[in-house]
């Protein structure tokens, strides 16, 4: 059975805590085995994981891409449709104006894509199969 990335990242933060040269070493180690099983592509989860694992307790981490950046009634109209507080939200926001309109939205395990990139991206493999 293959580890998922959430075992990665449970097994260094049980292991190595908040001390500064125990991570590094861990990372480098951890990056030396996923290299060897030929899953590198895991890292990125693998470091989502940790930040979730790792954020103080209440306290969730909101990945955001958006066109334009999201205004302070923008960022409390979502926090109510994920039944959070605005305080418990930690706001990882990324600007890309390629994404037309819409947002792409991770949160823990999930992924909420309303982007016009996604839509028209699904309607292409609808028409062209």
């Amino acid at each position: 059975m293959r580890a998922r990335a959430k075992d990665y990242a449970e097994a260094i933060f049980a292991v190595v805590g908040a001390d500064i040269a125990a991570v590094e070493r861990a990372v480098k180690a951890l990056v030396k085995l996923l290299s060897r099983r030929n899953q590198l592509a895991l890292l990125p989860a693998i470091i989502t994981e940790v930040e979730i694992i790792s954020a103080p307790a209440g306290e969730v981490r909101l990945k955001l891409a958006l066109a334009k950046p999201l205004d302070k009634k923008g960022k409390e109209t979502l926090s109510r449709a994920l039944n959070l507080a605005p305080g418990q939200i930690v706001w990882d926001e990324t600007v890309d104006p390629a994404l037309g309109a819409g947002a792409k939205i991770n949160f823990g395990d999930y992924q909420i894509d309303t982007t016009v990139k996604a839509r028209l991206n699904a309607l292409y493999e609808k028409l062209v199969g």
